[in-house]
């Protein structure tokens, strides 16, 4: 992806979106309306990004925490998400995410800052917000990724070479979708505290839970409002969709 950062005209605005397909042998990529096919399973990839501490010590006790629930949820099985539970499975979709960013490091939109604050507090973070809701759609229930990353910068400063978190930004956004059966993960996280409550704004309703920050002292799963694809896709094109039009107005006010 050598232009995962695309000129702009008054204001960078950095924006790729990349989908990974499970089921097919190849990776699809969407570069802004562009397919980009890629060799390889990435199921048979592996990330030599942890280290052997780390992967079995707090790690490998977030997943054992989060395994029996992840499990429940994605067979809609009867269970109740007190604050603790949903702490440790906001802990694990966070850990998760920024992994998973690492199978492309070059669009990876995590700061390096959040990554080293998770590692210390062991903690999902004030800026992620983080949502679960239940899958309808039987083209979501293999495992699925999605996955919007970029950043906002002057286009003067604007190196097409770079990855996301080499542009020299200071604001990151990022937003990762997954799906696993029945179950549909939303994770967003910003350096900007504006967008972030926008989302909390905007995501309210029956169809998504937010488990970050936690909002219900108990959540009963399964929820009686399940996510059709066309609902899955717009919520997981959501960010992408919103920088788009934030870069297109802003460019026209420029001209």
């Amino acid at each position: 992806m050598k232009k995962a950062l695309p000129p702009t005209q008054s204001h960078g605005n950095g924006i790729v979106s990349w989908t990974h397909d499970f089921k097919a042998k190849h990776i699809v990529v969407t570069d802004r309306g562009r397919n980009i096919v890629r060799k390889g399973n990435m199921l048979q990839q592996r990330l030599h990004i942890v280290c052997r501490t780390c992967n079995g010590g707090w790690m490998n006790r977030i997943v054992e925490k989060t395994k029996p629930l992840i499990e429940s949820l994605m067979r809609s099985e009867p269970i109740t998400l007190d604050r603790e539970s949903q702490h440790w499975l906001a802990l694990k979709f966070t850990n998760s995410t920024i992994m998973a960013e690492q199978l492309d490091p070059f669009t990876a939109a995590v700061p390096p800052k959040d990554r080293e604050a998770v590692f210390r507090s062991k903690a999902p973070l004030p800026n992620w917000a983080i949502y679960i809701g239940r899958n309808s759609s039987p083209h979501f229930r293999p495992l699925r990724h999605i996955h919007t990353g970029g950043c906002l910068i002057p286009s003067a400063t604007l190196d097409h070479n770079q990855g996301i978190n080499q542009a020299g930004a200071h604001t990151f956004y990022q937003q990762t979708t997954f799906t696993h059966e029945d179950l549909v993960v939303f994770a967003f996280s910003s350096s900007e505290a504006e967008l972030i409550s926008e989302i909390k704004e905007r995501f309210v309703g029956p169809h998504f839970i937010r488990i970050h920050p936690i909002e219900q002292e108990n959540i009963h799963w399964p929820c009686t409002e399940v996510l059709p694809e066309e609902g899955i896709m717009e919520i997981a094109y959501w960010l992408r969709t919103t920088m788009d039009i934030t870069h297109k107005e802003a460019s026209e006010k420029a001209n």
